[in-house]
């Protein structure tokens, strides 16, 4: 009975030994029929058109591709990619991109390339008619978030260009623009991306450079280094981190140096009287981001302490200058030396109104062959409205002044002004004309 009972073991065992292998030479013979079919030019077509089908479904405008080589188990290359925007005109244009993807991770929803590099990029920022950028609304929108991850140890971008409609301006083009980064974009946790972007402003003959590191986790976002060479304009970011849980707050240093002749080159018609060098230090309360400012103009010192609520659109502050070499802020019209302390406090209006604007100035100055003064003036904006009182000293005469302006449309209008001046010795205001 024993011995019956050992074979009949055996013999199980000797069955579900067969079943298994006849299953992995199923699986085997499955995997290299697979293997077989996506080697080959209908097999890459199929992989071509359920892709196509899928970014159809993510984009508004659709997206088409040429046609696909290589493998996806090695080095998959993709050419002339095409996104369309909502006008179903081209936005995106790729002439190649290769991809290197390990497949293993798509099992759990994880797109882990190793590599993606893109050459022969076009990328076209048109407006809509109400001036809002078409790449903001590319990809349909969803209630359900994403369940991908997302990592890219390698992505590089060569000979691209991309081109920006500025409105009234006309067209912006960046020509050679070159890329370098990672990105890491995990379903849970911290998402991360570096950056090094190259490229030449075509309109103003000049160059840009952008190197970033990027964390953005539950709302905050930090920048721990940021440097921008845009033409002799350079931007440099320490320790940045920009808060929207509880309002839109920024802390961190930003440092600016902004040659005036670079300035002028990306912005013909702004003349900086000097140069500009600005450290500031923001700190946040919220909702406020509190702003300390250090720089100079020129020779001179430039100070401010402000207060900026983003989410409000309201900014309340206090900026004062040293003695301004008047030379250089008149351009040798005139010599001397002048100041102020201005104290604002400004609202946006949410319509196409005035911002709303209460503010007073202390200013004084020196000029060559007159007496030195000094004037407060009161500032008040909102609507359609500006007003402003004046009151001045210099040497014997003392004026105060009145001034109202409407603007209608693009013009403005006077509505109401009034001057009163007065002098201790009109004898020496009117050179001896008037000997009272």
């Amino acid at each position: 009975m024993a011995t019956r009972t050992h074979h009949g073991r055996r013999a199980s065992l000797r069955w579900i030994r067969r079943a298994v292998l006849g299953l992995l030479g199923l699986l085997a013979l499955g995997l290299a029929a697979v293997l077989i079919t996506v080697h080959t030019d209908a097999g890459r077509e199929l992989i071509r058109a359920q892709v196509q089908a899928g970014l159809d479904r993510a984009f508004v405008g659709g997206a088409t591709i040429g046609r696909l080589e290589g493998s996806p188990f090695g080095t998959l290359v993709i050419r002339d990619l095409v996104i369309n925007g909502p006008d179903r005109e081209p936005a995106i244009q790729i002439g190649r991109v290769e991809v290197e993807l390990a497949l293993l991770p798509l099992v759990s929803a994880e797109a882990r390339l190793d590599r993606v590099f893109a050459e022969d990029v076009d990328v076209i920022a048109r407006r809509d008619p109400d001036g809002t950028y078409q790449l903001a609304r590319l990809v349909r929108p969803s209630d359900q978030p994403s369940a991908w991850s997302i990592h890219i140890r390698d992505l590089v971008l060569e000979r691209a260009r991309i081109a920006i409609d500025a409105g009234a301006e006309g067209w912006h083009h960046l020509d050679d623009v070159r890329l370098r980064g990672a990105v890491d974009l995990p379903l849970e946790g911290p998402r991360e991306a570096t950056v090094s972007l190259r490229a030449a402003w075509r309109e103003r003959g000049v160059g840009l450079a952008a190197d970033a590191e990027v964390v953005s986790a539950a709302g905050v976002t930090r920048i721990p280094a940021l440097t921008v060479l845009l033409g002799g304009v350079t931007l440099e970011g320490q320790a940045l981190r920009l808060e929207t849980t509880a309002g839109q707050t920024l802390s961190g240093r930003l440092d600016v140096r902004a040659p005036a002749v670079a300035v002028a080159q990306l912005a013909p018609g702004i003349m900086l009287p000097a140069d500009v060098t600005l450290a500031i230090t923001a700190s946040a309360a919220p909702p406020w981001t509190r702003l300390s400012i250090d720089g100079q103009l020129g020779a001179s010192p430039v100070r401010g302490l402000l207060a900026v609520d983003v989410g409000a659109r309201r900014a309340a502050g206090v900026v004062a200058t040293g003695d301004l070499d008047l030379a250089v802020l008149a351009r040798g019209r005139a010599q001397g030396t002048a100041g102020f302390v201005a104290m604002l406090e400004a609202t946006l209006s949410a319509g196409e109104g005035l911002p709303r604007v209460a503010g007073m100035i202390h200013a004084w100055g020196a000029v060559a062959g007159a007496p030195p003064t000094r004037a407060q003036i009161a500032v008040v904006t909102g609507g359609e409205l500006i007003a402003a009182v004046v009151g001045a000293v210099g040497g014997d005469v003392q004026g105060t002044a009145f001034v109202a302006v409407r603007r209608r449309g693009d013009t403005l209008h006077l509505e109401r002004s009034r001057v009163i001046a007065r002098t201790a010795n009109p004898a020496r205001l009117t050179g001896g004309a008037a000997p009272l």
